[in-house]
């Protein structure tokens, strides 16, 4: 039993999911878990990106000229941040799909 939970803590190049044979469902489940966590960080990076860039924006183009600040700050936290960090999130899980193998590696 601890070999094949060691076997499971191996990297992907050294074993295979394939040959962990009763391990593979929890070897899917790490890897559901990295792409989750890829996707999380992309969108916490994409929210804050977007919120910044679009702060800046707004405090350029906008043609409100009573309160021009408080329109960049509400728009870029409620609207324009969530909006990047869902799209970072998507990008994210998308980033840390499982590459299909060549079929040279396998073998």
């Amino acid at each position: 039993m601890a070999q094949g939970a060691a076997q499971l803590y191996a990297s992907r190049a050294a074993v295979p999911v394939r040959s962990l044979g009763r391990w593979a469902p929890a070897a899917k489940g790490i890897a559901l878990l990295k792409r989750l966590g890829l996707g999380l960080l992309f969108g916490v990076g994409g929210y804050i990106a977007g919120a910044i860039a679009s702060y800046f924006l707004i405090q350029q183009f906008s043609t409100n000229m009573h309160d021009r600040s408080v329109e960049a700050a509400m728009t870029s936290a409620f609207f324009i941040g969530p909006v990047a960090a869902v799209l970072g999130f998507v990008g994210g899980m998308v980033a840390g799909r499982r590459r299909p193998a060549k079929s040279g590696e396998d073998a």
